[in-house]
């Protein structure tokens, strides 16, 4: 059985769910193996490990932007760990700002004043928060927000994105888990 994916799913769920469940079942039809949290975290288990241990052994990091995927303190976990394994990271525009009609709905109780704070601090936006790794990524060429790309369109530039350098791409992280398991062999070894 393979344990290497082709591509790993970062998002923030309160904006990007269901579209990267949509994205993860797509990317399956077209013949790609992913590693989606919401798929492959069973109940029970140390969701951090499965977490680490899925980026490490990913060829492509898909991180979904939008204001709570940049806001995540998790998040940034995953794009920290990805950039220090060198993966290929790969960032599409899901959702650049929410409303507050949105805001409103995951926080029924608040008030105006409370809207108002959170826009001060710029948690509506997903530049705000953005990774400066990611900010210097043209990302701009596949992008995936609703009613303004047309999701084939930008699924076929994703998969481009995918097939560049692929093979190189996925030497890469064989290499990086024989190593990680030689790592991790070594520090069980007695001196």
């Amino acid at each position: 059985m393979n344990l290497l994916k082709d591509v790993f799913i970062s998002n923030g769920r309160a904006d990007s769910r269901e579209f990267a469940q949509h994205l993860c079942n797509r990317l399956t039809e077209a013949g790609y193996t992913v590693w989606f949290d919401y798929n492959d975290i069973p109940p029970g288990k140390d969701y951090q490990l499965r977490i680490n241990d899925g980026i490490a052994k990913a060829d492509n990091f898909l991180f979904i932007i939008s204001p709570h995927a940049t806001n995540s303190a998790y998040c940034r976990k995953e794009i920290d760990l990805a950039i220090a394994l060198n993966k290929r990271l790969v960032p599409i525009m899901h959702v650049e700002q929410i409303s507050k009609e949105t805001w409103q709905q995951r926080h029924r109780h608040s008030r105006e004043a409370d809207w108002q704070a959170y826009q001060a601090t710029g948690k509506h936006s997903c530049f705000t928060h953005l990774h400066p790794e990611l900010a210097k990524i043209n990302w701009n060429q596949v992008s995936f927000q609703s009613g303004i790309n047309d999701f084939e369109q930008s699924f076929q530039a994703l998969v481009g994105l995918f097939e560049q350098q692929r093979d190189v791409v996925h030497q890469h992280t064989v290499l990086l888990t024989r190593a990680l398991t030689w790592e991790q062999q070594h520090r069980k070894t007695p001196s």
